[in-house]
Parts: C-alpha cells; sequence; structure tokens
C-alpha cells in the first residue's frame, strides 16, 4: 500500500477544479472515442487490442493495491509503528468515502473470511475494479501506480503494430508518436480522436507548468 493514499489526499488537497474538469472532460471523451472505434473495429482493431492488453495490465496492478491482503500486511505491523496504523485508517477511510463503498466493503469482509471461496473472492474484486474504473475522477490514485506499467505495455503494442520490417534500428518515440496519429487520423473517428488528444496535450500542459 505505502504511502501513496497519504500522498494523494495531500495533493487532492491542493488540487484544482480546473485539474477535476480536466480528468472528466478527459474520461468523456475517451469514452465517445472509445465507443466510435469499436463501431469501426475492422480498422481500428491493432489499437483496440493494444489497449485492451494495457487495460490488464493496470488491473493486474491496481488489484495488488487494492488486495485487501496487502492492508492485512500493515495491519500487523500496528503495534510495532503508529505512523503504519495511520496509513492503513487513511487507506480504509479513502476506500470507503468513494462510491465504491460497498464493493470495497464487501472484498475486505470475504477476504478475510474462512467460509469465502476463492470464486467468491474473484467476483468482488472484479466488481470492485469495475467499479474504481468507473469512478475514476476520485479514485485515480488507486490507478495511478499502474500507469506506468500501463503506458509500457501501451507502447509495446503500438511499436509492434506500426513498425515493419525495414525499419532497422527500430524508429524513435517522435516517430512512432507520428505513425499512430497518422493511423488515428485516417480512420472514421477523427473527429473523436481530435478532442480527446486535445484533452491530453492540454493535461500534459497543466501538469508541467505545476510541476515547474
Amino acid at each position: 500500500m505505502g504511502n501513496f493514499v497519504s500522498n494523494s489526499q495531500n495533493n487532492n488537497q491542493h488540487e484544482s477544479r480546473d485539474d477535476v474538469s480536466l480528468r472528466s472532460k478527459e474520461s468523456q471523451y475517451r469514452g465517445k472515442l472509445w465507443e466510435c472505434m469499436k463501431a469501426h473495429s475492422d480498422y481500428y482493431q491493432p489499437i483496440i487490442a493494444a489497449v485492451e492488453s494495457a487495460k490488464k495490465a493496470v488491473r493486474k496492478e491496481a488489484q495488488a493495491v487494492m488486495a485487501p491482503s496487502s492492508v492485512g500486511r500493515d495491519v500487523m505491523e500496528w503495534r510495532k509503528d503508529p505512523k503504519v496504523r495511520e496509513e492503513v485508517d487513511k487507506y480504509y477511510d479513502f476506500m470507503e468515502r468513494g462510491a465504491c463503498k460497498e464493493s470495497w466493503i464487501a472484498l475486505a469482509q470475504c477476504w478475510y473470511a474462512a467460509d469465502c471461496a476463492k470464486e467468491d473472492r474473484d467476483k468482488l474484486m472484479f466488481m470492485l475494479c469495475e467499479c474504481v474504473e468507473a469512478h475514476s475522477d476520485y479514485y485515480h490514485p488507486v490507478l495511478e501506480p499502474a500507469s506506468k506499467v500501463a503506458e509500457e505495455q501501451l507502447f509495446k503494442e503500438l511499436e509492434a503494430f506500426v513498425l515493419t520490417s525495414s525499419d532497422q534500428p527500430k524508429v524513435g518515440e517522435d516517430e512512432l508518436t507520428e505513425r499512430i496519429l497518422e493511423f488515428m487520423n485516417g480512420g472514421d473517428c477523427k473527429e473523436s480522436f481530435t478532442p480527446w488528444l486535445d484533452i491530453i496535450i492540454e493535461e500534459a500542459e497543466a501538469e508541467a507548468a505545476a510541476s515547474s
């Protein structure tokens, strides 16, 4: 679990309404783009496959963070380190204050119940992941640790798609990006892709300005 919850709560206290608005818009535009690509999957299948692979990577990493057993290991340290107890308390409070409170509590109760079957536990974990992803505006600190893993996975998938046998040595990241943009703009979802891309760029610029 680490310190990501306490750190994210501190960040959320200073998070501007513009940041929340951008993230909400990105989610909205991403949803529209995704629906469009699925409607034209004959063209966009390579991108869809790459995104699905990245989503699996995100879910795998997020599950490791959300698993009550990881919290339980920290609980065992309560008597040894008061700071750990504070972290665990903050984590439970964070999970229960969001829209996925019921899913989280159900998973936690099942996790430590002797009569809870693995199939039931896996089902509850799946439901929690679905809920967390659906409410990513709030639960983004849970998903954020997995973002780098997902980005690496997505990059590999897209690289394999756009590279040709004549690309020796491999093209650079800028060239890869250019080829992907060319592909996306060449399909029927260009009108959905353009506003989503604009939001992504705006988010990147806002993040760069905030860190400078």
